[in-house]
This record gives structure tokens, sequence and C-alpha cells, in this order.
């Protein structure tokens, strides 16, 4: 009976290295799956944001323009805007890039922060913090554009987002 054990433990401890590029691969994916989750939400939030940029300066040409300037106009008049060079594709993709490289790079300090701060015994705080600020960064980023396109059921909302609510 010992020795079935033993050659149990023996076979399996043989198999650890098959396929071992496969399991490695796997357990990479498995184990950064939360970052790439976090990191999709991030670039999802970042090109919204972008979104609501681009109606803001369509709204501009728009209202300048003497032209129907509600919100549907805005966003249909985006590719206009673009021709005439108010939006521009490189500076977008330079600005997203930025922020991108940006929000990871203060998520991954946050991470080891939590992480030191764990070594300490005390609760992790950094990443939640970072990423909710992050987050409502972009949120009021989009709010704020929307109201600079015009639409007035946002005014109050960035009044409330910024805090100056009844002062």
């Amino acid at each position: 009976m010992n020795i079935d054990i033993f050659n149990s433990i023996s076979q399996t401890a043989a198999r650890l290295t098959d396929q071992w590029a496969f399991k490695l691969a796997a357990s990479w994916i498995i184990g950064i799956e939360l970052h790439l989750e976090l990191y999709s939400i991030f670039a999802i939030l970042v090109m919204l944001d972008l979104f609501t940029r681009w109606i803001a300066i369509s709204y501009k040409r728009l209202d300048g323009a003497g032209l129907p300037d509600d919100l549907y106009s805005s966003i249909k008049g985006i590719p206009e805007a673009h021709r005439e060079g108010l939006i521009s594709s490189c500076v977008m993709r330079r600005q997203f890039w930025s922020k991108m490289a940006t929000y990871m790079i203060l998520v991954m300090a946050a991470l080891l922060v939590d992480n030191g701060l764990m070594l300490l015994g005390r609760s992790p705080m950094a990443t939640t913090l970072i990423i909710t600020y992050l987050s409502m960064t972009e949120l009021l980023s989009m709010v704020e554009n929307l109201d600079e396109a015009g639409v007035s059921a946002l005014h109050q909302l960035t009044d409330i987002l910024r805090g100056r609510r009844g002062r």
C-alpha cells in the first residue's frame, strides 16, 4: 500500500511538467483576469469620456453656426467636426493612451501600498480609493462634457458632483 501511494505521488510529480507552457499560460490568464477586467472598465470609461468630449465640440460647432444643436444633432455632427479639424484623432488617441498608462501606474502603485498595509496587519484601502477616484473623475468629466453640450438636465448634477450644491 505504501508503495502504491509512493508510485502515485511519483507519477503525479512527473506529470507536473507535462504541458508546462499551457499550464503557465492558464495560470497567468487566471491570475490577471481581475486586472484585465479593471483595465477594460477604465478603457470604456475613457472612451466614453472622449466621445462626450466630441459631442461637446460638435455642439459648439453647431451652436456657432446657428444650426440645430440638440444632443442627437451634436452626435450626428461629430464626423463633420472631425472633417473641419475640430476633433483630432491623433490628439484623442494620445490622450487615451496617456490616461490609460497613468491609470494603470496609479492602480499598480495602490496595489503595492495595499500589500504593504496588509503586511503591517492593516486593512487595504489604497486600491479602492484610487479606483473610485479615477472612475468618479471620468464620470464627472462625462457629465461636464454633456452639460457643455447643452444637456441642461445635467447642470445640477455637475454642481453636485463637484460638491458645490447650496454654496
